[in-house]
């Protein structure tokens, strides 16, 4: 077992329920975004589950000056297509009303899959 893999699981567990109001959080949000780029599956289906398909997740995120980098890191690493579909539409459908909505519908728009 590789130690970030390791390091991942207990900080998803120690946070476990907590994913929102971390997003929230300046600092935590930080924490949040660097840990998805070294989370075990688990651990990023942990937060995806509470940030985006939650819909009241979501909407707290998208409309938060620091949950919104949060929104971005996952649309950022993202490596499955179909989780991005179900993403993408997730989140296009509040981004009229959404604050930061320019910046995560670039994100969205960027990111390309390989064939």
């Amino acid at each position: 077992i590789h130690p970030t893999s390791v390091t991942s699981d207990r900080i998803g567990r120690a946070c476990r329920e907590q994913w929102v109001a971390l997003a929230q959080n300046k600092f935590a949000s930080n924490v949040i975004e660097k840990l998805l780029r070294i989370a075990t599956f688990e651990t990023r289906n942990a937060i995806l589950q509470s940030t985006v398909f939650e819909k009241t997740g979501l909407e707290a995120i998208m409309g938060d000056g620091f949950g919104n980098f949060v929104l971005q890191a996952l649309i950022e690493t993202c490596t499955d297509v179909n989780e991005f579909r179900d993403i993408a539409e997730r989140v296009r459908a509040l981004l009229p009303n959404c604050p930061y909505g320019h910046k995560i519908e670039a994100k969205l728009k960027s990111k390309r899959f390989l064939a």
